[in-house]
């Protein structure tokens, strides 16, 4: 294949299926943004035709509501409420009629229609729908059978100082919400309708008022019904006789009406069909027009290529010849990558002429230089054999070192064995001097808890002292309090035996008295007796706390001569501890001796053993140079057999050179 039938494919087929898909990508989206706005435009359509129609309702309730308010501050006579009510009906244009039953039964009717004599308001519907309820209530639509009209019942009840009095009701006829509905035009055919929530119908082109949509068309409608009453507010779509449909249900104000607000999807979409037919004029125009963009672009590509590869053609046949008419001079005035390609095989041109003409040269040279170097050869094999006696001497003497130094070797490993016992030694003195320096700590340690203890003993022998002495104190005052007691005893005794000898005298009047008097007595003997053993427990402490007194004293004698010996242990193990010290210098500095002497062996050691090493090099250097040499010798014998086969190959390359025309 070509490279302007490649270009044609690989460039054109990737950007004509950009454009393809660029163009459908901004089609949908394009739809997609009018599709949305119709549903917007919709919804708001839906919403303006249901406040028309409410404003409809709404103006036919603000009389009924009016006349309310008048009937709840006084109702009048009937024949001056008949006549307001004949009034409205004449002068409100959607009204049928207005009229109102009363909770006796009787009716008024603004028409002037007077029922039968047996014809009770308060069994209509219209009467029981609105009674005990608040505010207005608007009936289902249907058709009057006087009129034949389409009409909606308007009722509320009227209340007078919170007593019922009836219920007031207006028909007001559907005619302005269906000449309202019907003048709804969608696009071309899309449509309004008013329906309650309970399906009934209240304006449609083709059904009844009061039909339903649950029941007509056999029930056909009920999926549909029901997808209205879900989506109350919002746009859906629904297929119905093979086509779809958008549907906008949109609820009317207080009622629980809705208006239905219905349109063909291709309606909706028709604008953007058109759009989509403009687009693909565009593409198929935007594709032509790179094609031959592409077209162009591939010629003035294949053109000088096809040229160029004219001449690389015949340089690869050796025609290196500068020709000024060659098309390389033309094309290497372009600023553009054909310029930079050619202008680098006019480089190559020319460095290959250069090259041809340097290696006739170098040949040239080469088979000259071939046969010097054949007989420098000769000459260096020569000298390779003098060299090579020269070296087996060498290497016997290094022979004879590396003997040598082999013997020092062993004399060193001696040496070290007797160096590792030594250091042995000085290591277990290190670990004796280390546990003893720890014994010396922990002993140390013991001391300072020893004169710790020995501080709180005497201090607590002497709270005890202090204890005891209190206690001695204590038992004195007890002692004492307890002969007040036996002197208070005796005193009371006395006292009730004399307040006895008077209860005596007094007679029978004074039993009573002499009784407590007896019992005060036996108190105080027993006070008295209590006060006996309390002094005796008292003397027999007093005693005791003396002997501990002194018992305590000559402890605390102990304890200052404790305190002494201790303190006396502490200085020396302070002094022990200050000779540890100087012995662990001591052993410190043998230590370091002992290492600077490893030290000085390992070096010592690892001399011996270079030199050793050394020795064996020189004696295998000397052995390989000696092999070298040898191989030397051969190698200048075959370098002069290959300087003979080099200036035969530089005749072949003088003969090769010739076939290029430079």
């Amino acid at each position: 294949m070509s490279l302007k039938k490649r270009m044609l494919i690989f460039i054109g087929v990737p950007v004509l299926l950009t454009v393809i898909i660029l163009a459908f990508a901004s089609y949908q989206y394009s739809r997609s943004l009018l599709l949305e706005e119709n549903e917007k435009n919709l919804q708001i359509e839906a919403a303006k035709y249901a406040s028309d129609v409410e404003t409809i309702v709404s103006k036919e309730i603000t009389y009924v509501e009016l006349l309310k308010q008048n009937l709840e501050r006084k109702v009048p006579n009937d024949r001056e409420l008949l006549e307001t009510l004949s009034h409205l009906t004449r002068s409100v244009k959607a009204a049928k009629t207005f009229y109102m039953g009363f909770e006796d039964g009787h009716y008024l009717d603004g028409e002037g229609w007077v029922p039968d004599a047996g014809f009770d308001a308060r069994k209509r519907s219209w009467y029981t729908d609105a009674a005990g309820k608040q505010g207005i209530v608007i009936s289902a639509p249907y058709y009057d059978t006087a009129s034949n009209m389409a009409v909606v019942t308007i009722s509320t009840e009227i209340k007078t100082n919170g007593k019922k009095v009836g219920v007031l009701a207006a028909d007001i006829l559907l005619s302005e919400i269906e000449e309202l509905v019907s003048s709804v035009k969608v696009e071309e055919t899309g449509k309004a309708e008013v329906i309650s929530q309970s399906g009934n119908f209240v304006a449609h082109r083709l059904y009844k008022t009061g039909d339903n949509i649950y029941e007509v068309e056999s029930g056909a409608l009920r999926p549909l019904a029901e997808k209205l009453m879900s989506n109350v507010g919002r746009l859906f779509e629904y297929r119905f006789n093979n086509e779809n449909y958008f549907f906008v249900p949109q609820k009317i104000g207080s009622t629980d009406w809705l208006l239905i607000l219905w349109v063909p999807k291709d309606e909706i979409l028709a604008s953007s069909t058109g759009l989509g037919i403009f687009m693909l004029i565009i593409g198929l125009a935007a594709v032509l027009l790179v094609a031959v963009i592409i077209y162009v672009i591939a010629m003035s590509v294949v053109k000088p290529i096809s040229r160029l590869s004219t001449e690389v053609q015949g340089m690869a046949d050796c025609d290196f010849v500068y020709n000024p008419q060659s098309p390389l001079l033309v094309y290497s005035k372009n600023r553009d990558e054909i310029g930079q390609i050619t202008q680098a095989l006019l480089q190559v041109k020319r460095t290959i002429r250069e090259l041809m003409t340097q290696a006739n040269d170098v040949a040239s040279r080469v088979s000259a230089s071939s046969e010097e170097l054949s007989a420098t050869s000769e000459q260096a094999s020569r000298s390779a054999d003098n060299i090579a006696r020269a070296f087996e001497d060498i290497s016997q003497g290094a022979v004879s070192q590396a003997e040598d130094m082999q013997r020092g070797a062993e004399a060193m490993d001696v040496m070290q064995g007797a160096l590792g016992e030594n250091t042995q030694v000085v290591d277990d003195l290190n670990a004796i001097t280390k546990e003893v320096f720890q014994a010396n700590e922990n002993g140390k340690i013991a001391i300072a808890e020893l004169v710790d203890v020995t501080r709180q003993s005497e201090q607590a022998a002497g709270n005890v002292k202090e204890v005891i002495e209190n206690t001695n104190t204590s038992a004195i005052q007890i002692e004492s309090a307890s002969d007040m007691i036996k002197s208070i005893a005796e005193q009371t005794n006395l006292l009730a035996l004399n307040a006895a000898i008077e209860a005596a005298r007094v007679g029978e009047a004074g039993k009573g008295f002499a009784v407590v008097a007896d019992e005060i007595r036996k108190l105080a003997e027993q006070s008295n007796t209590f006060a006996e053993e309390i002094k005796g427990v008292v003397s027999d402490l007093t005693g005791k706390t003396a002997e501990a007194v002194d018992i305590m004293n000559e402890v605390g004698g102990i304890m200052v001569q404790q305190s002494e010996k201790v303190d006396q242990t502490k200085r020396q193990f302070d002094v022990i501890s200050m000779e540890l010290d100087k012995n662990r210098t001591t052993v410190d500095n043998l230590n370091r001796s002992g290492e600077k002497l490893a030290e000085t062996r390992d070096n010592l050691s690892e001399i011996i053993e270079n030199l050793s090493a050394l020795s064996q090099e020189n004696a295998a250097s000397a052995q390989e140079v000696s092999a070298s040499l040898q191989q030397q010798t051969a190698s200048s014998a075959g370098i002069s057999a290959a300087s003979t086969h080099l200036a035969e190959m530089a005749q072949e390359l003088t003969e090769m050179i010739a076939k290029f025309r430079v």
